[in-house]
């Protein structure tokens, strides 16, 4: 491979790796402000057409080995936090016999993660 190839190929590099941030930055933008409107009404689990949004509270116990080191090296001490993560499933319309379950009309049938 030339320079030139090499030069196009890291130039084509640098592009993607700055749209990806942009579309990482703009995704969680979109999903803080699904987030706001989940605090506004009061719910941890929206749904929609096809789709499943939440957004829990979850807690979880840990070891820190570096902090535990410092503070008590003789003695252990777990470290307890909580972690809000914000899920979104995308879901199938329920079907039966290998046949999709179609709506005449109004709301489609719910999926089988939404019911």
């Amino acid at each position: 491979m030339s320079i030139y190839e090499l030069d196009n190929q890291v130039d084509n590099l640098r592009e993607i790796q700055t749209t990806i941030e942009r579309l990482t930055a703009e995704a969680e933008a979109i999903k803080d402000s699904i987030k706001a409107e989940m605090v506004k009404r009061g719910e941890e689990t929206l749904t929609g057409n096809g789709w499943k949004a939440s957004w829990k509270v979850i807690e979880s116990s840990h070891l820190d080995g570096k902090a535990l080191k410092a503070a008590m090296p003789e003695k252990p001490l777990p470290i307890s936090g909580a972690a809000l993560t914000l899920t979104f499933t995308k879901c199938r319309p329920i079907s039966r016999n290998n046949m999709i379950i179609l709506s005449t009309g109004g709301t489609p049938p719910p999926c089988a993660g939404c019911k």
